[in-house]
Parts: C-alpha cells; sequence; structure tokens
C-alpha cells in the first residue's frame, strides 16, 4: 500500500542574503494537498535531534554528515550527494513500518502537517477550484448504497413499519403447527409463502440491510468530517501565508519610503 504521502526533493538552490547558503526544495504530496517547502541543512540537522529526544531512538536512515572542510555552494557533486541522502532520509521515515518517527510533533511541524492526523491525508496548497472538484467528487462517490439522507430515513421508518407488523402477532398463542408471526396481519409479497422461520429469518435479512446502510452512512459522515479538517487546515495555512505577505509589503514600503527621504536630502 503506498504511503498517504510522498516526499522528494528534486531540486536545490542557493540563497544569497544575507550569506550564502544551500536551500533544499521539499515537494510534498497527499491526496488533497500538493505543496513545496525549503530547507536548511541546519533544520535537517535541529529535526534528527529533536526526533531522537522525543522517540529515544535513532531514525531508520542516517542524516548525511556535516562536511568541515568543503562546502555544497560551489561543489555541485556534494550538493547532489547530499541532497540525494537528505531525501532518503526522509524517505525511510515516510515508509517506516513503525509510525514513531511520523507520529512526533518535531515531524509534522517540520513538514507542516495538520497536527490532527488523518493522513492521510491534506489539501493543495494554492489549488483551491481542484480541491473542490476532489471534494464534490468524493463526497458523491463514496457509497454506492445511500444516494440521499432523506430516502434513508423514509426507508428506515418503512423498514420499522414492516418490523413491527411481522411481530405483533407474536403475542397469540402458536398451536397445532399454526403460522403465528405474520398471522391474520395483512400480508406483503415477501411474507405471503413463508412460515414462522421464514418470516424470522427475513426479520433478520431487513436488519442486516439497514445495519449495512447505517455502516455506509457512518463512511460518508466521517469522510466529510475529515475533509472539513484539512480544509480549516488548509484556510490555517493560507491566513498564515497572508500575513506574512502583509508583513513584506510594510517592510517594502518602509524601505521606499526611506529611500525618497535620502533621494529628497540629495536633490
Amino acid at each position: 500500500m503506498a504511503p498517504a504521502l510522498i516526499l522528494t526533493i528534486p531540486s536545490v538552490t542557493t540563497s544569497t542574503t544575507p550569506k550564502p547558503y544551500t536551500v533544499y526544495k521539499l515537494s510534498l504530496k497527499q491526496p488533497l494537498r500538493n505543496y513545496n517547502l525549503e530547507k536548511r541543512y541546519s533544520d535537517f540537522v535541529d529535526l534528527h535531534s529533536t526526533l531522537q529526544t522525543q522517540t529515544g531512538a535513532d531514525p531508520p536512515a542516517p542524516l548525511p554528515s556535516k562536511s568541515w572542510f568543503k562546502s555544497t555552494l560551489n561543489n555541485p557533486t556534494l550538493t547532489e550527494a547530499r541532497r540525494r541522502g537528505l531525501e532518503e532520509y526522509l524517505t525511510a521515515i515516510n515508509e517506516s513500518v513503525n509510525p514513531v518517527w511520523r507520529n512526533t510533533s518535531a515531524w509534522k511541524a517540520f513538514l507542516k502537517l495538520p497536527s490532527t492526523g488523518s493522513g492521510a491525508a491534506s489539501l493543495a496548497g494554492s489549488g483551491s477550484p481542484s480541491l473542490t472538484s476532489q471534494t464534490t467528487s468524493a463526497a458523491t462517490g463514496n457509497t454506492q448504497r445511500i444516494t440521499d439522507p432523506a430516502d434513508e430515513g423514509a426507508q428506515a421508518q418503512a423498514n420499522e413499519a414492516e418490523r413491527d407488523d411481522l411481530f405483533s402477532g407474536a403475542k397469540a398463542a402458536a398451536s397445532g403447527g399454526r403460522r403465528v408471526l405474520g398471522g391474520p396481519l395483512k400480508e406483503t409479497d415477501r411474507t405471503r409463502e413463508l412460515d414462522n422461520e421464514g418470516v424470522l429469518q427475513l426479520q433478520k435479512q431487513i436488519m442486516q440491510e439497514q445495519d449495512l446502510d447505517v455502516g455506509d452512512l457512518t463512511k460518508v459522515v466521517q469522510r466529510m468530517k475529515e475533509m472539513g479538517v484539512q480544509i480549516n487546515n488548509e484556510l490555517e495555512l493560507q491566513n498564515e501565508m497572508l500575513g506574512l505577505l502583509d508583513q513584506d509589503v510594510d517592510r517594502v514600503e518602509g524601505k521606499i519610503g526611506v529611500a525618497k527621504k535620502r533621494l529628497g536630502k540629495i536633490k
């Protein structure tokens, strides 16, 4: 079974401000969410240390060691080797049979996963139209037995009425092999040719069908709950991104104001 999260490091870039350093670009794909993250090697070191502290055990793959005499900034070979090593490190944790490392708060914070869990599963970081279509198809295609909750309620009431009709005659005394269940009451096409044992079997079958319907409805409700939680997590992430954007705009406006003042002094 494929993991709910597909995690790769497809590329590497270099940040030039304020001091050059290597940036590893992570690609995360979930059933309802695709997004990217940027991490430094020091972020991986902090993650590794925190995972050891929280679990008391080493992750299933070693973290690529730090090179004290070489830098990844001007060494493509070393950069690619470390990228592959970091990708293997994350993949080993993500696909490990033992979920102890994936269940830690450090792992979820590192990958910005919702703390409520559910794998599986997450929303597309900037793909709201895609999310809407996936949500609609998942909600409508989750079950073939249930089409409308109102119809299910009416069916349940009809089944309950039929159940009462079948058993109301049981209070009469049975003698000489005479049929009692469904006795003097109005017959239906399903009960007309049945004896007492057949009526009981029919009743069990009806109850089993109702149990299946309730089980299917429970799955639909659970699925809708999970998608609601994922939508809420996505909205929180989008709000956080908007907040960061506002801060960047304010900072740029401040720099522009300072530049204008300096230009005014020069004139």
